[in-house]
């Protein structure tokens, strides 16, 4: 059983776009992220800010998904420490998004005032 555990465990980290995996809860996450940006910050740019948003997105479902094998009866310590090592990394992942998000609105903001 161990080995059927981890088997689907290494077959759902990485695997293809979540846009396509699942594309309703990729919608709701994009949609509200684009309604946050817009109303609360300046200098929107949405062909820059989409590359951090589908990042962003992506993780925080694979990060959910992975979440899910500790709640099988075939879990065990390995897969614990597996999927909390896969979480961390999904959680890097999004906060350097969201980071490099913020910086690149700054140094719009920042520009677009010294054009002023």
């Amino acid at each position: 059983m161990k080995a059927n555990s981890e088997t689907r465990l290494d077959a759902t980290i990485g695997t293809g776009s979540q846009s396509e995996t699942d594309p309703h809860e990729y919608s709701r996450i994009r949609n509200g992220l684009r309604r946050f940006l817009k109303k609360k910050c300046e200098a929107s740019e949405p062909v820059i800010d989409d590359i951090f948003i589908n990042i962003i997105i992506e993780s925080m479902i694979a990060y959910k998904k992975v979440g899910l094998f500790l709640k099988s009866e075939t879990a065990t310590e390995y897969t614990f420490s597996r999927v909390v090592d896969a979480q961390m990394k999904y959680a890097k992942i999004i906060n350097d998004a969201f980071n490099q998000l913020a910086i690149s609105r700054r140094d719009r903001i920042n520009l677009s005032n010294q054009w002023k």
